[in-house]
């Protein structure tokens, strides 16, 4: 019966196997790409929109005070880590929190790839707007506060990822 449909269309039963083939292709092909909007979709839920910064004006230091600073900075036995989770709300308000006593903080960044410690080092100047003393060959960063610092009232910027959005974006990556 189904072979007496087939003869009397003009295509052949080869050709129909080939289309068949060929929609099943098509057919996986709109499924890995729904897929992958899909996922591109589940990782913008995590995206932070960036709110334009106010202008910040870092201090001019002279070479004895840096030298100064960098030498209290070393000395220092606390300090921040930045994990694998990278920077997140909680690095920045550990970095108020310590500036609360002490004029100088060290930010260890310890699972790091080379070249990565700078990028740390520019985005955590943006978002503590503190400035950068020195980055030490150990992956080890120190901030100075400012000589006008004033505490903010909210100490963990609000376009930064929370711990648990950091952690799951981490474990996505890996």
């Amino acid at each position: 019966m189904l072979v007496h449909y087939f003869s009397s269309l003009a295509i052949g039963f080869d050709d129909l196997i080939i289309l068949m083939c060929v929609l099943t292709v098509c057919f996986v092909e709109i499924q890995a790409k729904r897929k992958e909007e899909w996922l591109i979709e589940k990782l913008r839920k995590y995206e932070v929109p960036r709110t334009p910064e106010p202008v910040h004006d870092p201090e001019i230091l002279t070479e004895e005070e840096k030298f100064y600073l960098k030498r209290t900075g070393e000395k220092k036995k606390n300090y921040v880590p930045v994990g694998r989770r990278g920077v997140f709300g909680g690095v920045v308000l550990n970095m108020h929190l310590h500036w609360k006593k002490h004029e100088t903080v060290k930010v260890v960044c310890k699972p790091c790839q080379p070249g990565q410690v700078y990028e740390y080092a520019e985005e955590l100047t943006r978002l503590s707007k503190g400035t950068v003393i020195d980055i030490k060959p150990d992956n080890t960063i120190i901030f100075y506060r400012g000589k006008n610092y004033v505490q903010p009232k909210v100490m963990s910027p609000p376009d930064t990822l929370s711990k648990q959005k950091a952690s799951q974006i981490s474990s996505v990556l890996l």
